[in-house]
């Protein structure tokens, strides 16, 4: 008899989810545009006048323009500072290395010292390439700067 006490109760407890979810869902429905002006739109109303809107556009497509800038010298390393300026954080400890610049983000003091912890334990580590024991220099110098000195 408890069983069957419990199945209707059961019964009784979906039944009132049902209509209390259907009451909810139904308020929400009938109540979504209430104190909307009229000027207030949907997003299919928002798209249909966007396209018409869009209609009206028109776009005309251009040819970019080409031309080369005159810096007024001959040669952009003639602009640079001497790369000695920026002296290197971190020494080559072999004669095949690369060298990297690099903002002071990366190779500066405390936590933004990460790159030349990394170089140092590189050049330490004493690895190889084709047969050469290979290193890292480390400069820091601005990313215009550097991108100079690269060209």
């Amino acid at each position: 008899m408890g069983s069957k006490k419990s199945g209707k109760l059961a019964g009784i407890l979906i039944v009132m989810a049902i209509v209390i979810f259907g009451l909810v869902y139904g308020g929400i429905t009938l109540t979504k545009n209430w104190g909307k002006s009229k000027e207030a739109i949907s997003e299919e109303n928002a798209t249909d006048k966007l396209n018409k809107i869009c209609k009206d556009i028109d776009i005309n497509e251009i040819e970019p323009r080409k031309a080369a800038i005159d810096l007024g010298v001959e040669d952009v390393k003639d602009t640079i500072p001497d790369i000695e300026k920026y002296p290197a954080q971190v020494e080559n400890t072999t004669d095949t290395y690369i060298e990297i610049f690099s903002t002071g983000e990366k190779t500066g003091t405390g936590k933004d010292s990460w790159l030349i912890d990394v170089a140092n334990d590189f050049n330490e580590a004493g690895i190889e390439v084709n047969g050469k024991t290979v290193s890292v220099k480390i400069r820091q110098v601005a990313s215009g700067i550097g991108m100079d000195y690269i060209v």
